[in-house]
């Protein structure tokens, strides 16, 4: 019987090989195998360790700077912080010149000098690996002392617009190794493609500014000129030099940049809000969140300081003592705005919207808090220049006016770029978003009254039902509405404290769960239709893998104009395609630039996962980062009568499958006997019964995608005795099928031992007539190096590295290295497949959607087992 039918995929070949345990040949394919202990040499201190080393033995300058920074902290502990004052520097004495240069290793403290030595080994040695140990000494030791320079520069202008800032950094010491390293950091991106360098750039200096803005330390100004004058000293170096490259395919420059200053200016107001002592121009802000007023006692000017008796406009406050639970409230609002800053990084509609509505809220309770401090100071007729931020003298004072400003303009720039937010949620989304902040609300409410009325003399006054409610109703507000409104109840005893201030805490967490949880998932880019895909592979082809997109499980996007197709994935915010697009070869390129664009408008990375090497190609010419992932073995077809020494197992596979009455029966799902529907079903459950972890999927299939062009191959005895079973995906091209793709490879436990070569060489043999035959890709295997024009490039070590690593945890338990030795002994050629990603920064990230697309349903339970037959195998 010929073989007839549809699909071709390198994955599910994988697992069948991984059952059958088919020994490992000597020869190159060999490393294939034992490459697991080059990267996982020893016991598990072991890895650590020679992890570390390699991390750390090319940037001997990082860790010799590390190390002086922490004996010098060390010291300083041992004989006395002020012994060592002499290395920093100070705003107000420029001339202390010796001080620019020692001040990289001085820290204020003996914890600060550990961090930041951590800091300078995580940062310091990447840079310093990419420009070497002499540029990133040179440009970094420069960088730091003209950071320091610009510290100076400034103190007298500060002084001029802002005296007590101007004092506190006249004050304070200054130093540390961090200026070094963000002046290198600033200039080796002058040497990098366009996109790293904008988004270092972006990340950097909107970080730091924050730091300035919110904290205002020397140490944030000095880093902030460190910064500056590493980007002005890698254009004098290197300007011309970084590679320029089509940014097809990256994410919206709009919403990276909104997202981190959303998040910039919420962690600077939540830092501030903890910080002993802020004194950044914006670090009022704080008072959005965190009022320092509560119930007024008597009469006597400033409001600065939370936590004691302070004066406001001739009116004492009896500040309210900030326990935990009112430290936790303080934060939670910060902390929810964090959660849709991730939203805005995905371009999701509602968190923009979300994040419009908060600062809004935020903003009014600041105007609020502005409007009856003004009629404070009416009643008692004092000025009111402080309401706009300035003393009688013109210097800032309260800085009441910025904790309206900051979220009002945070507002409005999300506002002004509501466009570039237009992923929608799904329907029904925030419907059950709703429906729990109902359900917390309510449940809170329940709580408070059932509790508080148990321990109603345990309040200040006696709690009632009406207090309690008024009460949890004012708790739920932020703290920053305490200066408007007060609670009615003061808890007096543990139980009474956990009652009204805990329960508004738990409810506001479940508030934040569940909007984190409602921002979902990306919607498919463009839905299409599984059946218009299916006629598109069978029209123009999508190379020997192409019938895989027509599985069920994934998502289709076709082009406008229908006449490119892709079926991929979404996880971890990337678009993983399961091959190469069905589409025409003169297509190909607008293709490519079609899925990027409509993954881009969605915020998701594009990555194009065990395409052939001409998609490959055609995402180099785009400037897209390749690396090779796999190889699929292909037996081309003409003549093939596996005679000779290097088919003998083959032909004993035959031969005794002669002898013990085995025959191969070729069908379909629906032509098989229900009987024989069961023992294949039976030996594909007692395979997955062997296995730590549950079913692959992705371009692994299994029964579930056995469909009606699909053939299966099973070897029968003459008892009607299913011994395995092979699947095989139609490869078409021109409206034809030109070849056959294995996919699903199971033997019976007990059964006909050769059965996989039984049943793979009698595939060969009987399609002989087409033009090959594709023994599958061996996904995260290959079998040594790439062919030659077709290998990754060389800044691709970095994505080659996650992958290995991927495919090093897995092969303990699949054994895709041992199936593409298996695979040798029918004498195949070997085909590279590639993965090609826009940007190698994302290179964890798509890692990270390998893993789940190919274990998607992979629990603790599941994780525990895997993690034991790793232990088991070492």
């Amino acid at each position: 019987m010929t073989l007839g039918g549809a699909g071709a995929r390198g994955g599910a070949g994988a697992s069948g090989g991984a059952g059958t345990q088919p020994p490992t040949p000597d020869g190159p394919l060999a490393a294939v195998v034992a490459r697991r202990r080059r990267w996982w040499p020893g016991p598990g201190w072991g890895r650590s360790a020679r992890l570390l080393s390699d991390w750390l033995r090319p940037a001997p300058v990082s860790v010799a700077l590390a190390v002086v920074v922490v004996l010098v902290g060390t010291l300083g502990r041992a004989v006395g912080g002020e012994a060592f004052a002499a290395l920093a520097v100070h705003a107000a004495e420029p001339a202390r010149w010796a001080a620019w240069l020692t001040s990289t290793v001085w820290t204020p403290s003996l914890p600060s000098s550990l961090v930041d030595g951590l800091l300078v080994v995580a940062v310091g040695a990447p840079v310093e690996r990419f420009l070497g140990r002499t540029r990133f000494l040179t440009v970094g030791l420069a960088a730091s002392v003209l950071g320091v320079g610009v510290l100076h520069a400034v103190h007298p202008l500060i002084a001029l617009l802002d005296r007590p800032w101007a004092e506190h950094l006249a004050g304070a010491p200054a130093g540390g190794p961090l200026g070094v390293v963000v002046g290198a950091l600033a200039a080796a991106s002058i040497r990098m493609d366009a996109l790293a360098r904008r988004r270092i750039h972006t990340v950097l200096f909107v970080w730091l500014s924050a730091l300035v803005a919110f904290g205002g330390g020397a140490d944030d100004i000095a880093q902030w000129g460190a910064a500056l004058a590493g980007v002005g000293l890698g254009l004098l170096a290197w300007r011309g030099s970084a590679p320029e490259r089509s940014l097809v395919g990256t994410r919206h420059d709009a919403r990276t940049i909104l997202d981190l200053v959303v998040v910039a200016v919420t962690a600077g107001t939540l830092l501030s809000a903890w910080s002993p002592l802020p004194v950044g121009p914006l670090a009022a802000a704080r008072f959005a969140v965190d009022s320092p007023l509560a119930d007024p006692v008597t009469v006597t000017t400033t409001c600065l300081e939370p936590d004691r008796l302070v004066e406001c406009a001739g009116v004492t406050y009896a500040a309210r003592t900030h326990g935990p639970s009112a430290a936790a409230l303080a934060a939670l609002p910060l902390v929810l705005q964090l959660v849709m800053a991730g939203g805005l990084r995905l371009g999701r509609r509602a968190a923009a919207l979300g994040t419009i509505v908060l600062q809004c809220g935020m903003a009014i309770l600041a105007a609020a808090h502005l409007a009856v401090m003004r009629w404070m100071f009416e009643q008692t007729g004092t000025d009111t220049a402080p309401l706009l931020g300035l003393a009688d003298d013109g210097t800032p004072s309260a800085r009441l006016i910025v904790p309206l400003v900051v979220p009002l303009l945070l507002a409005i720039q999300v506002a002004l770029h509501l466009r570039s937010f237009g992923v929608k949620t799904r329907p029904g989304t925030f419907r059950r978003f709703w429906g729990w902040v109902g359900i917390a609300v309510a449940a809170g409410l329940v709580i408070v009254w059932g509790a508080g009325l148990a321990v109603a003399d345990q309040f200040l006054p006696t709690a009632t039902a009406p207090l309690l409610f008024a009460d949890y109703a004012v708790r739920l507000l932020p703290t920053g509405a305490l200066a408007l409104v007060t609670p009615t109840l003061e808890p007096d005893s543990a139980v009474a404290v956990a009652v009204a201030e805990w329960v508004p805490v738990a409810v506001w967490v479940v508030v934040t769960v569940a909007w984190f949880r409602a921002q979902g998932s990306a919607p498919a880019i463009r839905p299409g239709q599984r059946e218009d895909l299916a006629a598109l592979v069978r029209r123009e082809g999508a190379g020997s893998l192409g019938w895989m997109l027509t599985w069920p499980g994934n998502d289709v996007w076709l082009s406008p104009d229908g006449r490119s197709g892709f079926a991929y994935r979404v996880g971890s915010g990337v678009a993983l395609t399961v091959t190469d697009p069905a589409t025409a070869p003169d297509d190909l390129r607008d293709g490519l630039v079609d899925f990027a664009t409509a993954c881009t408008a969605q915020s998701l990375v594009p990555a194009l996962y065990s395409v052939h090497a001409p998609t490959a190609d055609q995402a180099r010419a785009l400037g897209w980062a390749t690396v090779q992932v796999a190889e699929e073995a292909v037996i081309d077809l003409g003549g093939v009568t596996f005679s000779g020494k290097a088919f003998q197992d083959v032909r004993t596979a035959l031969n005794r499958a002669t002898k013990e009455g085995i025959t191969d029966l070729w069908t379909t799902w629906d032509g098989c006997t229900p009987g024989q529907r069961d023992q294949v079903r039976a030996i594909c459950d007692a395979w997955l019964a062997d296995k730590a972890l549950p079913e692959m999927g992705f371009t692994l299939g299994g029964v579930a995608e056995l469909d009606a062009e699909t053939r299966l191959g099973l070897a029968v005895d003459a008892e009607g005795t299913v011994h395995g079973v092979t699947s095989w995906l139609p490869a078409h091209r021109g409206g034809a099928v030109v070849g056959w793709t294995l996919d699903v490879m199971r033997r019976r436990e007990g059964g006909f031992r050769s059965t996989m070569e039984f049943l793979i060489a009698r595939a060969v043999l009987t399609a002989q007539g087409f033009a090959f035959v594709s023994l599958s890709g061996s996904p995260l295997a290959r079998s040594g190096g790439s062919a030659p024009g077709e290998g990754p490039a060389a800044s691709a070590t970095r994505l080659e590295g996650v992958l290995e690593v991927l495919g090093t945890l897995l092969e303990p338990v699949y054994g895709f290295r041992s199936l593409l030795a298996f695979k040798a002994k029918f004498g195949p050629r070997f085909v590279p497949l590639y993965l090609a990603v826009p940007d190698l920064l994302d290179a964890p990230t798509v890692g990270l959607a390998i893993a789940r697309a190919y274990l998607p349903d992979l629990g603790a339970a599941d994780a525990a087992r895997f993690a034991q037959r790793l232990v088991n195998r070492d």
